[in-house]
Formats: structure tokens, sequence, C-alpha cells
């Protein structure tokens, strides 16, 4: 058995000599962790395309471990790669939803949700000020879609501005709610995220591509 989705690159590891673990966002399937034979070096046919800040439709194999045995790049978010800023940004989103969300049931808003800010960090241009109000909008959603309603959701302003967020139907139409309070928010934000991962959110090394490395 098998299917195939749309995906995008949350995580991986080696495994063995040419094989790697991956942590992928999916379309159809929500979270999925995977096993990639054959895609290590890089240049191998399915290695150069497995990374992050791509979209993929990926063909999945299901027999005893999921296991990826095809992929298309579908888009290719350049600026991603090239610069470091935005790459920061993009990165921070990844590893928030690979802490926090765990393999299960499709959710496609948090995967169309991701998607859109991917491609609004790398298409917009560079600011100061919007990258942070772009992840703390994303933020909000994010954890709304978690389902989470511990007690930092309850602490005004945070609330009362979630409220706000949450019902903007695009991320740029959230920035102007957060411009005057990002400070307040900012901080809700991480203590949330804090609580649903279990540890201090963080954006480990690995989540950052050499910006040396050529796109295909």
């Amino acid at each position: 058995m098998y299917y195939t989705t749309q995906a995008l690159m949350l995580d991986s590891s080696p495994q063995g000599e040419r094989g790697k673990y991956m942590t992928l966002l999916t379309e159809a399937r929500g979270l999925v962790v995977a096993q990639g034979q054959g895609v290590m070096p890089a240049r191998s046919k399915l290695g150069g395309s497995l990374t992050p800040y791509r979209l993929l439709s990926i063909t999945v194999a299901t027999r005893n471990i999921e296991r990826v045995i095809g992929v298309e790049v579908l888009e290719t978010f350049v600026q991603l790669w090239r610069d470091a800023k935005r790459q920061g940004y993009a990165a921070w989103a990844l590893s928030a939803i690979a802490q926090c969300v765990k393999p299960g049931a499709a959710d496609q808003k948090l995967f169309h949700l991701t998607l859109e800010y991917l491609r609004i960090v790398n298409n917009t241009i560079s600011s100061e000020k919007l990258f942070p109000l772009l992840r703390l909008a994303f933020a909000v959603k994010f954890i709304h879609l978690l389902g989470y309603h511990g007690s930092g959701m309850t602490t005004h302003p945070f609330m009362e501005i979630a409220d706000q967020v949450v019902r903007t139907n695009a991320l740029r139409d959230a920035l102007s709610l957060l411009a005057r309070v990002q400070k307040k928010v900012h901080a809700q934000v991480e203590l949330i995220l804090e609580e649903l991962s279990g540890e201090k959110h963080s954006m480990p090394a690995r989540f950052l591509m050499s910006l040396d490395t050529k796109v295909a």
C-alpha cells in the first residue's frame, strides 16, 4: 500500500550510510515520520529533493514502516536558502511544529498555514519590523490549531488579541493587530510553546541550511 501527498520537510537524521529518517508535515496524513533509502548523499535522485524549504509531492509506501519511495519538487523557496534572516524565521516555524505536533490525523489547516508562512517569508521584501510580526501571527494561529487552552491563553491581553488574530483570513491581515502588543504576545507565545513541547523552545542548528548550498 502507498499514498501520495504534498509535504514539507521539518527535520531529518541519518540512517546508516545511504538513508535518513525524516519528519514531514503532510497535507493528507499530518505529521509523518518516514524512512528514505538511497537518499544519501544529496546528489542521489531522492536526496537532492528531500530537503527543507521546498513544497514536495511525496509517495510513501506504508507496509511495516512508512518509507518515501518517490518525490517531486513542486516549489522551491529560493530566498530561504540564500538569505540568513529569512531562513532563520522559516526555521523557527519548522522547529516549533517538529517539537509540538505529534504524528496523527491530518490537519490541512496547519499544513496550509505553514505553507502560507513560508511563502510570505520567502517572497516579501526584507523588513526588520515585518518578519517578527509574521512570526507572531503564525505562532498565535499555530497554538490555536493545536487546541491549546492552558493558563497562558487566558492571560489578558493575550486572549483578546489571540481571538482577533485567529479570526483573520490571512497572516498579513493580523500584522496590524500585533504591532502595538508584540512584546507581550511574544512573551506569552514563548511560555505556551515551552509548555506544549516540554522544553524551552529554541532553533537547533540542524534547522539552518548552509547558505553556500546551491539551489537545485
